[in-house]
This record gives structure tokens, C-alpha cells and sequence, in this order.
């Protein structure tokens, strides 16, 4: 309604080769709320990706990789669903038992990242000087790229415009 995107992925697709950036010590969780999966984007480097339900009902958990090993598990409630993704990809999930139920998980190999919010913004924070090819992913309307330079002390501005899906 106010011209923002809100779960757009923007990360850093080249750029950082040189750097050895740590990522989180703990893998991260995708949970089964209400019969939605929550969060609805979820940003992680490769390794291990839990999935948590604590729904009392049976959910269905259909990864549906390209890239990485597609997996398609039926999950009793409550319960913890453990997979490795080890390659860089969007997966898209969703739930065959609740087809309203559907996430995506970017696996990116650097963990400079973000989500946008509700009024489509983020901050890539920590980003040594230099130039950087920054891409950002949206479900529904595609990936965009741009290149992007930080200079010392200075804040870098990257704005994206995402069209209509299919125009």
C-alpha cells in the first residue's frame, strides 16, 4: 500500500571472496505457528537448517531444492526436523498437508545480509571498504542486481525497484 517490499533478500553476491566472515555459532530455525511457517524468508549460510513444530497437528515439510538435496518428511508435533543445505540457493518449503503453509530459505554463502521490513528497507552492516556486487531476491518478483562502492566512514545507498510479476 505504501510503495515498499517487504521480504526482500538483499546480500552480498560478490565482493567479500577475500574475507573469512564468521557465521552465527547457531544453526538456524524455521517454526510451524498457527499452521504458517514463520519466518516466511529465512536467511542462513550453509549447514545445518532446523524445523521446529509445536502445532498439534501433523505438517508436511516439501523442500523443494534444485540445487541442494530436496528432502519431503512428514513432521509429528512437537518435533525438530534437522537437514543440511550446503549450497547456495533459494529453496522454496511448503506444506502438503496445509497448502496455504509456504517459506523460503535463502542459504548465501557470506552472512552480510538482510531482510527487508514493513517499509521495505535494510541495512548491510559491517561491510569493509571496497566494491561489491549486491543482489536482492524476492519471491514473487525475481532477483536484481547492482554494484555498490563503501567508502570509508561514508554510508552506501542501494535502491531497488521491483516491477509487477510478469510485465
Amino acid at each position: 500500500g505504501n510503495g515498499t517490499l517487504k521480504n526482500v533478500v538483499v546480500y552480498v553476491k560478490r565482493g567479500l571472496e577475500e574475507y573469512n566472515i564468521l557465521a552465527p555459532a547457531q544453526s538456524p530455525t524455521i517454526h510451524q505457528t498457527g499452521c504458517q511457517y514463520d519466518p516466511h524468508v529465512l536467511i542462513m549460510t550453509p549447514g545445518i537448517l532446523k524445523i521446529q513444530s509445536n502445532d498439534k497437528t501433523l505438517h508436511n515439510v516439501n523442500a523443494q531444492a534444485k540445487i541442494n538435496k530436496s528432502f519431503n518428511r512428514a513432521q509429528p508435533t512437537p518435533s525438530t526436523i534437522e537437514e543440511n543445505l550446503t549450497k547456495p540457493e533459494f529453496v522454496p518449503f511448503k506444506c502438503d498437508v496445509h497448502p496455504w503453509m509456504r517459506a523460503y530459505v535463502a542459504v548465501i554463502e557470506h552472512p552480510i545480509a538482510a531482510l527487508t521490513g514493513d517499509d521495505g528497507s535494510f541495512k548491510l552492516n559491517s561491510l569493509p571498504p571496497g566494491t561489491y556486487t549486491i543482489e536482492a531476491w524476492h519471491e514473487k518478483f525475481g532477483m536484481q542486481e547492482m554494484t555498490v562502492t563503501v567508502e570509508t566512514g561514508k554510508t552506501a545507498e542501494a535502491n531497488f525497484t521491483f516491477g509487477t510479476p510478469g510485465a
